[in-house]
């Protein structure tokens, strides 16, 4: 009831929900442009690679890193891959989908590795959307929905008495 009152909105939360309303269309549409280059990468060419290094990084945020050589049209490349792995979670989760997901990938294991066709330096080796992807994209429709529900209320007249 305070922060709305009898129905009208004072200037500055409407200027506060606009700019959260703001704020949730970049964090969307970065969460949304993610999704779609994942989508894209879907379609990128495919090379057989092999693992090189595969390990777990990280102090408190844990995460599993697995570099990969691969050769495009002669050419040797190398990429380093998180395998989509989440920062979210608690530090053991992090800890127990790291080791699971590096124990998948062994050093000398080989692997097919998708290449963006216009920069083949460029190589992933999960294509599907990370799961910060759809948090950015589900945070970002919160607060534009949210920004933008408030700031289309009326605003609160001036009474002087």
């Amino acid at each position: 009831a305070w922060l709305i009152g009898d129905g009208h909105l004072s200037r500055r939360l409407r200027a506060l929900a606009l700019v959260g309303g703001a704020a949730g269309l970049a964090v969307g549409l970065l969460g949304a442009d993610q999704l779609v280059e994942s989508w894209e990468r879907r379609n990128w060419p495919q090379v057989e690679g092999m693992v090189v290094r595969s390990e777990l990084v990280g102090e408190r945020n844990y995460r599993p890193e697995v570099q990969i050589a691969y050769a495009v049209a002669g050419v040797r490349y190398a990429t380093v891959s998180n395998l989509g792995a989440t920062g979210f979670g608690s530090k053991r989760s992090r800890y127990d989908v790291a080791k699971h997901l590096i124990a998948e990938y062994p050093p000398g294991r080989e692997v097919m590795v998708r290449y963006d066709p216009s920069d083949p330096g460029r190589a992933v080796l999960v294509v599907r959307p990370s799961f910060q992807s759809f948090v950015l994209a589900a945070v970002g429709v919160l607060l534009l929905a949210g920004g933008g529900g408030l700031a289309s209320m009326p605003p609160r007249s001036v009474t002087r008495e």
